[in-house]
């Protein structure tokens, strides 16, 4: 008897040990064709750890590149749009469906108009740590340091739109970014973080949770989107009541290790008695009224503390779109990291007019900055026209609601893969890839940063993944080698 108890005693035993074993393993299993998901049995008493700059499984999965161009892609109009449904619940009884935009009148941006490769001639007015000025007064660089000194000096914030790709999605690059230059012009805070993001998990510069009871719609879904799409290419529906989202300070940047005020951006077409809960550190519940308006709203909340977390609880709000809050102190600079995974830049159209007006009546954007490439592959001359020219549009189409804002396109960075040889060597084609986005800033008379160059140029990739400064993929930054191209970006702006 005491022999049979010993043994079911040492089988437990055996069992919890495998299974803790088991639970240090960071992604699923495989066996032959079978997967078994990610097994964690210690995941209810042990606290998520912020990731490190040495921690290679916070890094983005791979994304794969599009050897196998999808043209549609690149359409430079949207899609015909129809209704989406969501499904009537008793929690939400009001809503049956989200009016969806219809596709734009196809006004072509190239009627008469030549092609960003007849620029090709053009020389910039200057070059500043491989920033090229392609600007019509060729002073570009010197009125954008005029402007941030002028409204710090006013005690105003100065704020920068950067929109990318998987390239700096969890603050890769921005966190440092914004850090050094805050450490310039002042500033303490992360600025805008979206409500749900499949970045959460490993973004080191602020500590994001949200419910999982949400509707995330984003610019780059194969499916009609909503028109209250927001200006970080996202926007978030709560499926029921008592959705929440959670930010909280990290240590991570020492400009970012506290808030003392936040501004929720939401849209409430109709609903009068919409209202939300939120609560600062430790402290009581308070609410506040969202009231209706045909136009993005945003809830200024100061504290009169320091801020190291804010919830927020949103329990009666059928018809409301909550796009993310912005963390930041009273004056200062800040970049807005509206990174979309799996973008090329040219979905940027799929985002309202109305949506980019209205946002930037709340912001004042002194800045835009816009880094794609990482997700176009270059097999052929086809492609890279394709994607210019649908890039060409999305230029344009930015730049007509932001007519007075000085942009700065970002290249591709270096990318490796395996040669007919074997080696590891730049990707095929980069090179068109790299001047199609140069012609670019040329034919649009805006600010280009080489960013291909700046990090060593040809072969770079390589040097950066033998250094521990990226994935071993040859292709994604982790934060080490975001902060050496921050700091090469950073000695544009900083003298």
């Amino acid at each position: 008897m005491n022999n049979s108890i010993n043994q079911i005693l040492a089988l437990v035993c055996w069992v919890v040990f495998f299974l803790i074993m088991l639970s240090f393993f960071g992604r699923e299993i495989k066996v032959g064709n079978l997967s078994l998901r990610k097994i964690n049995i210690l995941s209810d008493i042990l606290e998520d750890e912020l990731p490190n700059d040495t921690t290679e499984q916070m890094q983005p999965d791979t994304i794969p590149l599009m050897n196998n161009l999808d043209t549609s892609l690149f359409n430079a109009y949207l899609p015909a749009d129809t209704a989406i449904n969501i499904p009537e619940t008793d929690t939400l009884p009001e809503v049956k469906s989200i009016k969806t935009e219809p596709p734009p009148e196809k006004i072509s941006y190239y009627t008469n108009t030549p092609s960003p490769a007849t620029f090709a001639h053009v020389q910039p007015s200057q070059i500043v740590h491989y920033l090229e000025d392609y600007t019509a007064a060729g002073n570009g660089v010197q009125m954008l340091l005029t402007r941030f000194d002028t409204l710090t000096a006013k005690g105003k914030k100065v704020r920068i739109a950067f929109w990318g790709d998987s390239l700096v999605e969890g603050d890769i690059l921005v966190g440092y970014l914004r850090d050094m230059l805050q450490s310039r012009w002042g500033g303490n805070g992360v600025g805008f973080v979206s409500v749900v993001s499949p970045v959460a998990q490993f973004r080191a510069s602020v500590k994001h949770t949200f419910s999982g009871n949400w509707k995330t719609h984003a610019i780059i879904d194969n499916k009609a989107i909503p028109q209250y799409m927001g200006i970080s290419g996202y926007c978030h529906y709560p499926l029921s009541r008592n959705s929440w989202v959670r930010y909280s300070a990290t240590t991570k940047h020492a400009n970012s290790n506290s808030f003392n005020q936040v501004r929720l951006f939401y849209y409430n077409p109709a609903n009068q008695n919409a209202a939300l809960s939120y609560t600062i550190n430790k402290n009581e519940p308070l609410v506040a009224a969202m009231p209706p308006a045909d136009k993005v709203q945003c809830l200024t909340i100061d504290a009169n503390e320091l801020v190291k977390t804010i919830e927020f609880r949103f329990d009666t709000i059928p018809g409301i779109w909550i796009y993310g809050a912005s963390l930041e102190g009273n004056s200062g600079i800040y970049i807005d990291n509206f990174s979309v995974r799996g973008s090329a830049g040219t979905q940027l159209k799929r985002i309202k007019p109305k949506m980019f007006q209205e946002f930037n009546q709340l912001q004042e954007y002194s800045l835009l900055i816009l880094q794609f490439g990482l997700n176009v592959e270059a097999p052929t001359g086809v492609h890279v026209n394709l994607y210019s020219k649908a890039m060409d549009a999305t230029v344009a189409y930015i730049k007509e609601f932001f007519p007075d804002t000085p942009i700065i396109l970002f290249s591709v960075t270096d990318r490796c893969s395996v040669s007919e040889t074997g080696e590891i060597v730049t990707a095929a084609n980069l090179d068109k890839l790299l001047t199609a986005q140069r012609n670019i800033a040329k034919k649009h008379q805006i600010m280009f940063w080489d960013m291909y160059s700046a990090m060593g140029g040809k072969n770079a990739m390589l040097t950066y993944t033998q250094n521990g400064w990226a994935n071993k993929d040859y292709t994604h930054l982790n934060y080490r080698g975001g902060k050496e191209l921050a700091k090469a970006f950073s000695k544009v702006l900083i003298n």
